[in-house]
Protein backbone atom coordinates (compact mmCIF):
# COMPACT_ATOMS: atom_id res chain seq x y z
CA UNK A 1 0.00 0.00 0.00
CA UNK A 2 1.47 3.22 -1.12
CA UNK A 3 -0.21 6.30 0.24
CA UNK A 4 2.07 8.75 -1.57
CA UNK A 5 0.92 10.05 -4.88
CA UNK A 6 2.49 8.53 -7.92
CA UNK A 7 4.30 11.77 -8.80
CA UNK A 8 6.24 11.85 -5.50
CA UNK A 9 7.46 8.31 -5.83
CA UNK A 10 8.95 8.72 -9.25
CA UNK A 11 12.72 8.13 -9.22
CA UNK A 12 13.52 11.35 -11.06
CA UNK A 13 11.65 13.46 -8.54
CA UNK A 14 13.35 11.66 -5.71
CA UNK A 15 16.68 12.37 -7.30
CA UNK A 16 15.78 16.05 -7.73
CA UNK A 17 14.67 16.33 -4.08
CA UNK A 18 17.88 14.65 -2.96
CA UNK A 19 19.91 17.03 -5.07
CA UNK A 20 18.02 20.05 -3.64
CA UNK A 21 18.59 18.77 -0.09
CA UNK A 22 22.28 18.26 -0.85
CA UNK A 23 22.49 21.75 -2.39
CA UNK A 24 20.82 23.35 0.62
CA UNK A 25 23.18 21.43 2.94
CA UNK A 26 26.19 22.54 0.91
CA UNK A 27 25.04 26.20 0.93
CA UNK A 28 24.53 26.03 4.71
CA UNK A 29 27.98 24.48 5.22
CA UNK A 30 29.53 27.16 2.98
CA UNK A 31 27.77 29.94 4.89
CA UNK A 32 28.91 28.39 8.19
CA UNK A 33 32.48 28.24 6.86
CA UNK A 34 32.31 31.93 5.83
CA UNK A 35 30.82 32.88 9.20
CA UNK A 36 33.65 31.03 10.98
CA UNK A 37 36.28 32.84 8.90
CA UNK A 38 34.54 36.17 9.55
CA UNK A 39 34.40 35.42 13.29
CA UNK A 40 38.13 34.61 13.32
CA UNK A 41 38.92 37.84 11.46
CA UNK A 42 36.80 39.84 13.89
CA UNK A 43 38.45 38.09 16.83
CA UNK A 44 41.88 38.94 15.41
CA UNK A 45 40.83 42.57 14.86
CA UNK A 46 39.44 42.72 18.39
CA UNK A 47 42.72 41.37 19.77
CA UNK A 48 44.66 43.96 17.79
CA UNK A 49 42.34 46.72 18.98
CA UNK A 50 42.76 45.57 22.59
CA UNK A 51 46.54 45.61 22.15
CA UNK A 52 46.43 49.10 20.65
CA UNK A 53 44.24 50.30 23.52
CA UNK A 54 46.55 48.74 26.09
CA UNK A 55 49.56 50.29 24.31
CA UNK A 56 47.85 53.65 24.19
CA UNK A 57 46.90 53.50 27.86
CA UNK A 58 50.39 52.52 28.97
CA UNK A 59 51.98 55.05 26.63
CA UNK A 60 49.76 57.80 28.01
CA UNK A 61 50.63 56.83 31.59
CA UNK A 62 54.34 56.77 30.84
CA UNK A 63 54.19 59.98 28.78
CA UNK A 64 52.35 61.67 31.64
CA UNK A 65 55.12 60.68 34.06
CA UNK A 66 57.80 61.78 31.61
CA UNK A 67 56.03 65.09 30.97
CA UNK A 68 55.96 65.80 34.69
CA UNK A 69 59.65 64.87 34.84
CA UNK A 70 60.36 67.30 31.97
CA UNK A 71 58.42 70.02 33.78
CA UNK A 72 60.51 69.33 36.88
CA UNK A 73 63.64 69.51 34.74
CA UNK A 74 62.59 72.82 33.22
CA UNK A 75 61.78 74.23 36.67
CA UNK A 76 65.16 72.98 37.85
CA UNK A 77 66.78 74.74 34.90
CA UNK A 78 64.97 77.95 35.83
CA UNK A 79 66.12 77.62 39.45
CA UNK A 80 69.68 77.02 38.31
CA UNK A 81 69.61 80.10 36.07
CA UNK A 82 68.18 82.18 38.92
CA UNK A 83 70.83 80.83 41.29
CA UNK A 84 73.55 81.68 38.78
CA UNK A 85 72.28 85.24 38.52
CA UNK A 86 71.97 85.58 42.28
CA UNK A 87 75.42 84.08 42.79
CA UNK A 88 76.89 86.52 40.28
CA UNK A 89 75.34 89.32 42.34
CA UNK A 90 76.70 87.72 45.51
CA UNK A 91 80.19 87.51 44.01
CA UNK A 92 79.98 91.17 43.04
CA UNK A 93 78.80 92.17 46.52
CA UNK A 94 81.47 90.00 48.10
CA UNK A 95 84.12 91.68 45.96
CA UNK A 96 82.86 95.06 47.13
CA UNK A 97 83.19 93.94 50.76
CA UNK A 98 86.69 92.61 50.12
CA UNK A 99 87.65 95.86 48.42
CA UNK A 100 86.54 97.76 51.55
CA UNK A 101 89.03 95.63 53.50
CA UNK A 102 86.37 93.80 55.44
CA UNK A 103 86.82 90.18 56.35
CA UNK A 104 84.72 88.17 53.93
CA UNK A 105 84.02 84.60 55.02
CA UNK A 106 81.13 84.21 52.59
CA UNK A 107 83.38 84.22 49.53
CA UNK A 108 84.33 80.54 50.00
CA UNK A 109 80.69 79.58 50.49
CA UNK A 110 79.72 81.49 47.37
CA UNK A 111 82.42 79.72 45.34
CA UNK A 112 81.22 76.35 46.67
CA UNK A 113 77.66 77.24 45.66
CA UNK A 114 78.84 78.19 42.15
CA UNK A 115 80.54 74.80 41.81
CA UNK A 116 77.44 73.03 43.16
CA UNK A 117 75.21 74.88 40.68
CA UNK A 118 77.45 73.88 37.77
CA UNK A 119 77.33 70.27 38.94
CA UNK A 120 73.54 70.41 39.19
CA UNK A 121 73.32 71.83 35.67
CA UNK A 122 75.33 68.90 34.30
CA UNK A 123 73.19 66.40 36.18
CA UNK A 124 69.99 68.13 35.03
CA UNK A 125 71.12 68.07 31.39
CA UNK A 126 71.99 64.38 31.65
CA UNK A 127 68.63 63.57 33.27
CA UNK A 128 66.71 65.57 30.67
CA UNK A 129 68.50 63.65 27.91
CA UNK A 130 67.45 60.38 29.58
CA UNK A 131 63.83 61.60 29.80
CA UNK A 132 63.78 62.51 26.10
CA UNK A 133 65.36 59.17 25.25
CA UNK A 134 62.62 57.41 27.23
CA UNK A 135 60.01 59.33 25.21
CA UNK A 136 61.56 58.05 21.99
CA UNK A 137 61.73 54.50 23.34
CA UNK A 138 58.02 54.53 24.22
CA UNK A 139 57.13 55.95 20.79
CA UNK A 140 58.88 53.04 19.07
CA UNK A 141 57.08 50.32 21.04
CA UNK A 142 53.96 48.83 19.47
CA UNK A 143 53.10 46.00 21.86
CA UNK A 144 51.69 46.49 25.33
CA UNK A 145 54.11 43.90 26.69
CA UNK A 146 57.02 45.91 25.27
CA UNK A 147 55.83 49.18 26.81
CA UNK A 148 55.15 47.78 30.28
CA UNK A 149 58.84 47.60 31.34
CA UNK A 150 59.20 51.33 30.55
CA UNK A 151 56.84 52.32 33.37
CA UNK A 152 59.24 51.66 36.29
CA UNK A 153 62.00 53.49 34.41
CA UNK A 154 59.69 56.49 33.85
CA UNK A 155 58.81 56.46 37.56
CA UNK A 156 62.51 56.48 38.47
CA UNK A 157 63.13 59.40 36.10
CA UNK A 158 60.20 61.27 37.65
CA UNK A 159 61.52 60.63 41.14
CA UNK A 160 65.02 61.78 40.14
CA UNK A 161 63.70 64.94 38.54
CA UNK A 162 61.56 65.66 41.62
CA UNK A 163 64.57 65.23 43.90
CA UNK A 164 66.65 67.43 41.63
CA UNK A 165 63.96 70.12 41.62
CA UNK A 166 63.65 70.00 45.42
CA UNK A 167 67.44 70.29 45.71
CA UNK A 168 67.58 73.36 43.49
CA UNK A 169 64.64 74.90 45.38
CA UNK A 170 66.60 74.57 48.65
CA UNK A 171 69.71 75.94 46.97
CA UNK A 172 67.73 78.87 45.57
CA UNK A 173 66.43 79.69 49.06
CA UNK A 174 69.97 79.48 50.48
CA UNK A 175 71.35 81.76 47.77
CA UNK A 176 68.54 84.24 48.41
CA UNK A 177 69.45 84.25 52.12
CA UNK A 178 73.13 84.84 51.33
CA UNK A 179 72.12 87.61 48.96
CA UNK A 180 70.02 89.25 51.71
CA UNK A 181 72.87 88.93 54.21
CA UNK A 182 75.26 90.60 51.77
CA UNK A 183 72.72 93.36 51.11
CA UNK A 184 72.33 94.04 54.83
CA UNK A 185 76.10 94.04 55.37
CA UNK A 186 76.60 96.41 52.42
CA UNK A 187 73.93 98.73 53.78
CA UNK A 188 75.73 98.87 57.13
CA UNK A 189 79.10 99.61 55.53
Amino acid sequence: MNFLPQLLTAPSLLLILTFIAFLISWICAYQLFRATILAKKMQLQLGQAENRLACLEQSLNINNLLNIALINSSQTKNNIELCKLLLDACVHKSDILTAKALENTLRTEINNAVIAIESLEEKRSFLEAKIREAFETVKQKTLATDIEPCLPYAQVLLEESSLEFASTERMKQDVLKVNRVLDSVLLKV
